[in-house]
Order: structure tokens, then C-alpha cells, then sequence
């Protein structure tokens, strides 16, 4: 009877020590991170409410258009499912550089535009210079296009940006 006894302890003890390596294992694995997860991870201010849009920019490199929960619009820059760069806005629409990548995003006046054109300040000796890029479809856009590496920066002029 005894070693029946001591049987029965031992198989239990090496169960319950076998069951709790495994939710210790479990424990330690973590799923992966939502793009929204991210985002918010590396921004750490700012609550992501919703993933609206992506765009590629250059191999490897995508754009994604996102809203706040209080409304407010943002992109992050992602390369190799990493978060790289995180920009965020009070406004209806913003524009940003990346490298020689001039990125515009926002919310349409009208969700029938299709192109918008940007007008471009460069250096005093060089004219104005004006940008068109095509629209999805959708209250909000999310656009790139490439400047010339001689253009270091980028400023946009007094009348903006028109829709079409």
C-alpha cells in the first residue's frame, strides 16, 4: 500500500511540476503586435483608434494613415515591420519629409476630389515648383511623392495645397 502510495505522490508531483513549466512557457510567449500596438508603443502618447490607410513609399518603406481617438490624424513610417518615425497632427492636413520623400496626408474638403497640388517654395533662385498627386477614394489621403536630393528641404508656399 505504501508504494502505491508513494507511486501515486510521485506521478502527481512530476504532473503538477510538468503543468506548471507549461503555463510558465505560455506565460512568457506573447503575441505579435498589432500595427495599431505598435504605433501607439512607439509614439507612447497618443491612442490609435483606427489603421484608415497605407502607402509604400519605396521598397521596404510604407506609410500608414491613422486616427486618434480624439480625431486628430497621424502617419507612422514603417521599414522592415518597425516602427521608424511617428508624426501626428492638430490640423486637417500636414505634410512631412522623410529623406527625399515629401509625405502629405489629411482629410479631404470633399471626399469627390481626386488630385491635389501642392505648391512647392524652393531656393530663392529656382521658381516655385508644383506637385499633383492622385487621390484614392475616401474622406482621407495619404500621398508621397520624391523631391530632388539638391532640395534639402522642403516648405510648401502661401497657397498651399488646392484640390481637384
Amino acid at each position: 500500500m505504501l508504494k502505491k502510495i508513494l507511486l501515486f505522490s510521485s506521478i502527481l508531483f512530476v504532473g503538477i511540476l510538468a503543468g506548471g513549466l507549461l503555463w510558465v512557457q505560455k506565460e512568457g510567449e506573447t503575441a505579435p503586435l498589432s500595427m495599431k500596438d505598435k504605433i501607439e508603443a512607439a509614439a507612447q502618447e497618443i491612442h490609435v483608434e483606427e489603421i484608415l490607410q497605407s502607402h509604400l513609399i519605396e521598397d521596404g518603406l510604407e506609410a500608414v494613415l491613422f486616427l486618434l481617438k480624439d480625431d486628430r490624424i497621424g502617419y507612422a513610417l514603417v521599414k522592415d515591420d518597425e516602427i521608424h518615425h511617428v508624426l501626428w497632427t492638430n490640423t486637417n492636413q500636414t505634410y512631412d519629409q522623410y529623406q527625399h520623400h515629401v509625405i502629405l496626408l489629411g482629410k479631404k474638403e470633399d471626399p469627390a476630389h481626386t488630385r491635389l497640388t501642392a505648391t512647392i517654395i524652393r531656393p530663392l533662385d529656382q521658381p516655385k515648383n508644383y506637385r499633383t498627386v492622385e487621390l484614392g477614394e475616401g474622406e482621407y489621403y495619404l500621398e508621397s511623392f520624391e523631391i530632388p536630393k539638391e532640395d534639402e528641404q522642403v516648405r510648401f508656399g502661401e497657397d498651399g495645397w488646392r484640390f481637384n
